[in-house]
């Protein structure tokens, strides 16, 4: 977590592409949240929810900071899964912090503003990119199961697809202005 942090100071903008995938096993009666997936430069973070309403309070202050853009698509489900979560410090005795991520933004959202087109909210990620002069394609292949541990390149290239491609949508709209 540090190391990312870190690279996000090196960046020109403060953008983060998120994603969350969710999933649920034979024994859950709703889709749960399994997979956070973060993208800012070169870097992406995989964290593994493993059912755990409990983040370490570096992610907890990391999602909660108002300078850094948070990006996805589906935001609403995302930024409210989020806030759900809190983060366990012991100082003496145990207390609770909420994630409070303020500034996830739709990435849909923000081209149909800054590219003034209120049409394009709406439009899948592949067609976004395409508003702002990139060529971006779907990934291709089965969708994994996010209840395993272990996931082959294919499978990871898939999952951080939409965080990544949030991010460069988004660090390149913020380029226009």
């Amino acid at each position: 977590m540090e190391e990312f942090k870190s690279s996000l100071r090196t960046l020109q903008r403060r953008v983060v592409g998120v994603d969350i995938k969710f999933g649920k096993t034979a024994s859950e009666r709703y889709s749960t949240a399994k997979i956070l997936l973060l993208c800012a430069g070169t870097r992406c973070l995989i964290i593994q929810l493993l059912n755990s309403l409990l983040f370490s309070e570096t992610l907890v202050k990391f999602l909660s900071d108002e300078t850094i853009c948070f990006l996805g698509t589906g935001m609403s489900r995302i930024v409210g899964e989020l806030n759900q979560r809190n983060g366990q410090f012991t100082k003496g005795s145990s207390c609770y912090t909420y994630v409070e991520c303020k500034t996830g933004v739709g990435v849909g959202y923000l081209a149909a503003k800054i590219l003034k087109k209120a049409y394009i909210e709406k439009k899948r990620l592949a067609e976004l990119a395409g508003e702002v002069g990139m060529d971006i394609k779907q990934p291709i292949g089965e969708c994994p199961d996010w209840n395993v541990t272990v996931f082959s390149d294919e499978e990871i290239k898939y999952a951080m697809h939409n965080s990544y491609t949030s991010y460069v949508i988004g660090n390149k709209l913020f380029g226009m202005i």
